[in-house]
C-alpha cells in the first residue's frame, strides 16, 4: 500500500509541474546577433562576418614583393610578424584593383595570418542570424538598405593558401 501511495503523490507532483508549465512566461528565444563589415569591390556590395576575420587593419604601407601570384600586392608587419596582403577584388576573380589603393584589409587566420585588402570600407552592421539566406547559388545579407553578397573569408584563404604553395 506504501508503493501505491508513493506512486499516486509522484504523479500528483508530475501533474502539478507539468500545468504550472503553462502559467509561467514563455521564454522568449532570441537570435543570435551577427556584426558584418560592409565593403565594396568595384561597385559590388559584400560582407564579411566580424566573427570570421581575425581584424579590421587600416593598411598604411604595402611592401611590394616580387611574386608569381597576380593578387598578391605585397607584405605588411604585424604584431612582429609578416603578413602577406592579397588583392581581395583579384581572389574572388574580380579585376585586380591595380592603381587603386587598398586602404583596409581583413585578417585571416592564427597560425599564419593572411590579409585581403580592399579600397572602400562601408562600415559595420548587425543582423540576427535568420538575415543571411541563400540566394541562388551563394549566400547574402541584408543590411536594411542593401543586399550584400557574403565571402566566406575561411574559404577564399584556404584556397589563396593552396594556390601560392
Amino acid at each position: 500500500m506504501r508503493e501505491r501511495g508513493s506512486i499516486e503523490q509522484r504523479t500528483a507532483a508530475v501533474r502539478v509541474a507539468f500545468d504550472d508549465t503553462f502559467a509561467e512566461k514563455p521564454v522568449e528565444v532570441r537570435p543570435e546577433r551577427i556584426a558584418w563589415i560592409a565593403l565594396r569591390i568595384e561597385g559590388v556590395p559584400y560582407a564579411i562576418a566580424s566573427r570570421d576575420t581575425r581584424g579590421l587593419v587600416k593598411l598604411d604601407r604595402v611592401v611590394p614583393i616580387p611574386s608569381r601570384a597576380s593578387a598578391l600586392r605585397g607584405v605588411i608587419g604585424m604584431r612582429g610578424a609578416i603578413v602577406p596582403v592579397f588583392d581581395l577584388g583579384a581572389v574572388l576573380g574580380r579585376r585586380a584593383s591595380g592603381g587603386m589603393e587598398l586602404r583596409w584589409a581583413v585578417l585571416e587566420g592564427r597560425e599564419s595570418p593572411i590579409a585581403f585588402g580592399f579600397g572602400t570600407l562601408e562600415g559595420v552592421f548587425q543582423t540576427d542570424s535568420s538575415g543571411t539566406t541563400v540566394d541562388g547559388t551563394r549566400d547574402v545579407c541584408h543590411d536594411g538598405e542593401t543586399v550584400r553578397a557574403v565571402i566566406r573569408l575561411a574559404t577564399i584563404a584556404q584556397a589563396t593558401r593552396s594556390a601560392s604553395s
